[in-house]
């Protein structure tokens, strides 16, 4: 493409107004294929970046948050890493994809580990274990709801909907794993301290005797 305009720019016309015009309907694809991957990078961070700003509002602790997205990193990079195994490229579908994929995988990590700072007695361990078995379960029904409302684009031909339904199934899988299953093992050794209890103190009796 670009060396057929090269040629058409160094062409020296001699009648009309000197200017030549190359185009094709295959331009547009070539040109997508040729700054996808730039694009793809650069939405990819700034979605990481909106999505942890979030978590570090609501969850409130800065070593929590990081640990989510660790979570999140080690996801997508498992899912890019598949989709070459399972036939897909990166194009338009599969940006779209990648990117609405933060934002459901972010949610399972999120969940333990707000949990994980509510519970107060007991060692890093023990928290690890009350938070798998008080919502653990509740995650996992979140995933598995998911794939539910996903399954049906497995069923299309378009490859629109295929690309959609095997991103999705490959975060809804290796989402759990890093939620339900790594993260809590990394607290369980290096998890931060429960959220302090504030007391509130009590009012003195201003009134007469």
């Amino acid at each position: 493409m670009h060396k057929v305009r090269t040629v058409a720019e160094k062409a020296n016309f001699t009648t009309g107004d000197r200017e030549a015009i190359v185009w094709s309907k295959f331009f547009a694809t070539w040109i997508t294929d040729e700054l996808i991957d730039i694009e793809v990078m650069r939405n990819l961070q700034l979605a990481l970046l909106c999505v942890m700003l979030c978590t570090i509002v609501l969850i409130a602790d800065w070593q929590t948050c990081f640990w989510i997205f660790i979570c999140v990193l080690i996801t997508m990079v498992d899912v890019m890493g598949y989709m070459q195994r399972w036939g897909l490229t990166i194009d338009l579908v599969s940006c779209i994809g990648l990117e609405l994929a933060i934002g459901l995988c972010v949610d399972y990590a999120t969940h333990v580990g707000h949990t994980f700072l509510t519970i107060r007695e007991g060692t890093r361990r023990d928290r690890a274990v009350r938070t798998v078995s008080s919502i653990g379960s509740a995650v996992l029904y979140g995933g598995l709801s998911t794939f539910i409302g996903v399954s049906m684009m497995s069923l299309s031909t378009a490859y629109t909907f295929q690309s959609f339904f095997k991103i999705f199934f490959l975060v809804i899988i290796f989402g759990l794993f890093h939620g339900v299953v790594l993260l809590p093992v990394i607290l369980s050794l290096v998890g931060p301290k429960p959220y302090k209890l504030h007391q509130a103190v009590p009012q003195s009796d201003t009134g007469l005797s």
